[in-house]
């Protein structure tokens, strides 16, 4: 006979209502500290029955003997009240409903960590769906990862490893990397044929960041890790550098390092007669990935528009082919990636409502609903499923100038609409945004307000859970200076950069402000500490603005920030060449520039 579906469903109902009220229970998990937290009156039989942990807990003999009626969960994955509402409630119903894209890791957490095995699985799915759907943003592929691999969730794995390999380059430069990557699951990426990451230079770095980490115990993986990266892609002296300063004790990349000196030394013979033994072992060595994470520039000047990716270690500039009509115009749009697509917000004349889509590769274009009003050179950011489009420029004036906006909008994944978002307190010339702490920082020079000789910036912030707008800073600049921001992937700290070109030599001056968070009115907005200036020095000459925060070299180019992967070192006297990076500003006019997963 098969079961009763109705009597299921009112059975659940009538536990979830005893649970409710606190009847016939007989035993109170607490959340959040024993005198303070908050208490759940639960039934050890539901509990048991749905949670191995609590299975486990109610049936040991310690915990029998010493007849308990309550526990205090102190682990950090069960630390929030309201995610212990939503597990509760399924442990009982069965409903994950109050899942979200705000929660679903938090849930996932604390679903693993009592051994629910069925919310787990709702998890997995929920989150797998909803980054297909392009409604989350990943920030620890890692933390998924290794969740995945102790839970025996196959989907989550992959996505997992797919989310590393196509971020890989961020993801090297956290902490979790470097404390929690293990050498199996290194060695595994660096043979994914989807690793994307700008050079091999950049994966010999962060191979030598890990080591370096804990070297005494991870240098007995150097050399199986070090095989994999193409070495030959190198410049000589950038391995001759490795050798002689960090690597001297693997015995291996000595070796190599000497093959690839004579590979490069016996041009006249054959490629293969110049290989050594362990060159020859490393077939892939001078074959270059299938798949890149560039800088990519779309010539707009054109129609259909051009297609070039920058690649770093040969500083030249290298023609993609696109299927289909080719590139749609982007002059005057703005562009920006999220996840591995590419998008077209906006443009010149009549493309300013269009709103386009670039599929994975470069290989396809798709128009998607069109923006509430139209708009050129805006910001454009994208948080938490939501594209937001803030300011620009919407028309010109008798005259030739452009008359700015203080309109905002965002484009919903989900739901495939736009929705108007409250607009800018004041309108910002050239405004630029970026996502600092779960809110948008739009920063910009006022349009109209000057004091004497100088614009007046702004830095306004947007939480998105209230639809309202906050001051965050003023200042004043020189005439024509542009502001930008960058948090250099630090959480409590915000950059404010401020470029201005000297007309008569073609070079940028650059200043760059820090400003550290000192608490969060999650209510109203951001707060922060006073300025430090940043030290700009040792930059070499450059016709694009350059900047610097700590070590790490920035370029601005065409309305982005791009991290060139070049380094100030901490006793270097001299100041740095830039100067391959001018190629960028080649039959540029007009151009877009991003950074973009490509096949090449």
């Amino acid at each position: 006979m098969a079961a009763n579906t109705a009597h299921l469903i009112e059975l659940t109902s009538v536990l979830n209502d005893l649970r409710s009220k606190a009847a016939l229970h007989d035993f109170t998990i607490i959340i959040g500290g024993k005198r303070r937290g908050k208490k759940f009156p639960t039934h050890r039989v539901i509990l048991a029955a749905a949670s191995d942990y609590f299975n486990t807990l109610f049936l040991s003999e310690h915990f029998k003997e010493n007849d308990k009626d309550e526990v205090v969960l102190k682990h950090t994955d069960c630390s929030s009240p309201d995610v212990f509402e939503i597990v509760l409630e399924f442990i009982y119903t069965g409903k994950s409903d109050g899942v979200t894209k705000e929660n679903c890791f938090d849930v996932l957490a604390a679903a693993c960590y009592l051994q629910i095995k069925y919310l787990i699985k709702e998890c997995s799915k929920f989150i797998c769906k909803s980054y297909k759907g392009d409604n989350l943003a990943f920030e620890n592929p890692l933390r998924i990862f290794n969740m995945a691999c102790n839970y025996g969730l196959p989907d989550l794995k992959t996505l997992g490893l797919t989310l590393m390999a196509r971020d890989f380059k961020e993801l090297a430069q956290t902490d979790d990397f470097l404390v929690y990557m293990t050498s199996g699951l290194f060695s595994d990426l660096l043979e994914r044929k989807d690793l994307a990451v700008p050079s091999e230079k950049m994966l010999l770095d962060a191979v030598l960041e890990w080591l370096q980490h804990s070297w005494n115990s991870r240098k007995k993986h150097a050399w199986p890790l070090l095989q994999k990266v193409r070495l030959g892609l190198i410049p000589m002296e950038d391995v001759r550098k490795y050798q002689r300063d960090n690597l001297s004790e693997i015995v291996e990349f000595s070796r190599v390092y000497y093959e690839l000196l004579e590979y490069h030394t016996l041009k006249q013979m054959e490629p293969e007669q110049r290989k050594g033994p362990l060159l020859r072992a490393m077939q892939d060595a001078f074959i270059p990935r299938d798949t890149v994470k560039a800088p990519v520039m779309i010539h707009s000047s054109t129609y259909p528009s051009r297609v070039h990716y920058f690649g770093t270690r040969a500083g030249t500039l290298t023609s993609i082919k696109f299927d289909a009509d080719g590139v749609p115009d982007a002059t005057d749009a703005t562009l920006h990636v999220v996840q591995d697509e590419l998008y077209i917000v906006g443009g010149n004349a009549g493309r300013m409502q269009k709103f386009i889509r670039i599929n994975p590769g470069m290989k396809s274009s798709q128009e998607l609903p069109r923006l509430k009003q139209g708009r050129r050179n805006a910001a454009v950011v994208y948080h938490q499923g939501y594209l937001y489009a803030i300011g620009g420029d919407v028309k010109k004036d008798p005259k030739g100038t452009p008359v700015f906006t203080a309109s905002a909008e965002r484009y919903d994944f989900q739901r495939m609409v736009w929705q108007g978002i409250a607009d800018l307190p004041c309108t910002l010339r050239d405004p630029h945004a970026i996502v600092f702490n779960n809110k948008i920082v739009v920063c910009g020079v006022e349009v109209g307000a000057r004091v004497g000789d100088q614009d007046m910036a702004r830095v306004k912030v947007f939480d998105p859970d209230t639809n309202q707008w906050a001051r965050l800073l003023d200042g004043k600049c020189a005439e024509m200076g542009q502001y930008w921001l960058s948090n250099s992937g630090e959480p409590n700290c915000l950059y404010l950069i401020m470029t201005r070109k000297d007309t008569s030599i073609g070079k940028y001056s650059t200043t760059v402000f820090e400003y550290r968070q000192i608490s969060q009115d999650h209510t109203t907005s951001i707060k922060l500490g006073s300025s430090t200036n940043v030290d700009q020095s040792l930059l070499g000459q450059s016709k694009l603005p350059a900047f610097r925060i700590g070590s790490d070299v920035y370029l601005i180019v065409r309305n982005y920030i791009y991290k060139t992967g070049v380094k100030i070192e901490d006793d270097q006297i001299y100041e740095t060449d830039l100067s391959k990076w001018d190629v960028l500003l080649t039959n540029a006019g007009g151009d877009k520039f991003t950074e973009f997963i490509i096949r090449v």
